[in-house]
């Protein structure tokens, strides 16, 4: 679905630049969430989380990539987005299977 390359923030927030005329702030996103004194904030302030990542996805790069408590968890899809087709089957098995586990 994506093919491989490399990235970097410096390469991202030239084209952002050049493109949009705006500049990244990788740090925004925690503190206008709330979690502004790190992700220990966070597991303070709630009891059952669960961060599904599909780490192609842009937007993981923004989001909880670990465990934080035994209630509040991170499933990270390795290669790809969230399914969005019918060959991405397996992928809301597997999904299905961990939060069947952990609620």
């Amino acid at each position: 679905m994506f093919p491989p390359h490399l990235w970097s923030l410096s390469a991202l927030a030239s084209t952002c630049e050049h493109m949009f005329h705006v500049t990244p702030h990788p740090g925004w996103l925690p503190t206008s969430m709330g979690m502004g004194d790190g992700l220990a904030s966070l597991a303070a302030a709630t009891s059952h989380l669960l961060f599904i990542n599909g780490m192609l996805d842009p937007w993981s790069a923004q989001s909880v990539l670990r465990d934080l408590s035994p209630t509040i968890l991170a499933l990270n899809v390795a290669d790809g987005m969230l399914p969005t087709q019918s060959s991405d089957l397996y992928r809301v098995y597997y999904v299905s299977s961990v939060l069947a586990l952990a609620f």
